[in-house]
């Protein structure tokens, strides 16, 4: 059995193929960040007036956000000469240690279960020693 291809045979497959294109292409709307989702944390070192810290000791090193089951390292600290910071990528919500290493530092953070994909921690080294608040991304 031979099928015979008309004129408009092949406009018809182009115009198949393309509405399936099209739907291929189609945005699908994901929703809200669900609270449980992986953050992408900012971390922010700010020295204080009189602090014994120095940002040019901590430049091109690296944070660390570890606890029993994870372990995130950040990009290298970078600095504007003010202050210092760095990015740790799909950081899971819950409870870590803060380490940096260049200025023996280790302690105790938490990074929030919200909606925003984007959680900043505020690091201010002072002469007492340091300080993290948490500050959400709208």
């Amino acid at each position: 059995m031979k099928l015979k291809m008309s004129v408009y045979g092949p406009m018809i497959l182009a115009a198949i193929l393309q509405a399936n294109l099209a739907l291929a292409q189609k945005e699908v709307d994901i929703g809200p960040a669900r609270i449980g989702s992986p953050k992408t944390v900012t971390i922010r070192l700010v020295p204080g007036a009189s602090s014994p810290y120095s940002i040019d000791k901590l430049l091109d090193s690296t944070a660390v956000l570890y606890r029993r089951e994870n372990k995130y390292t950040s990009t290298p600290i970078k600095s504007n000469a003010s202050e210092g910071a760095c990015i740790i990528e799909q950081v899971v919500p819950g409870k870590y240690r803060l380490e940096l290493q260049a200025l023996d530092i280790d302690t105790l953070i938490k990074i929030p279960e919200t909606t925003s994909n984007e959680v900043t921690l505020l690091v201010r080294l002072t002469r007492n020693g340091i300080s993290v608040k948490v500050m959400h991304a709208k």
